[in-house]
């Protein structure tokens, strides 16, 4: 358990070597977890100032990506297909809009988001490597 907290609190921001599964997700556990904590500590002391969450929710996106940077070293795979996990986020800001035209920009980046989901649906059917043996 101590090794675990070490990878979560030590190694927040190391984007080097690997974790395994388990460690994974027991971190990604423990990060809820101590934000749930967070969140409920500060609304009954009545700390609703945004600039305190929005520090912690900074750290927890900071940890989490330098997890799921790791894992993908376990597993075989670059770090970089971390990058894939913005393509929902920008979704969500192109739904947000307001209608209208689209000009080149915005075409060129849907573009885009829409090319890096195409890696991740195939992906998400792919055999697991213990499914192939």
């Amino acid at each position: 358990m101590y090794r675990v907290l070490l990878l979560v609190f030590v190694k927040f921001a190391d984007l080097n070597g690997r974790i395994s599964r388990r460690d994974f997700c027991i971190s990604t556990g423990l990060c809820l977890a101590v934000t749930v904590l967070v969140v409920s500590i500060s609304h009954l002391l009545g700390l609703e100032e945004w600039w305190f969450l929005l520090a912690w929710i900074g750290m927890l996106l900071l940890t989490l990506t330098s997890m799921a940077v790791r894992r993908l070293h376990d597993v075989g795979r670059s770090g970089w297909w971390v990058l894939q996990l913005l393509a929902p986020i920008l979704l969500i800001d192109y739904l947000a809009q307001r209608g209208g035209p689209l000009t080149s920009v915005s075409m060129l980046v849907s573009t885009i988001v829409i090319l890096l989901g195409i890696p991740v649906v195939y992906t998400l059917f792919l055999p697991s490597w213990d499914a192939e043996k």
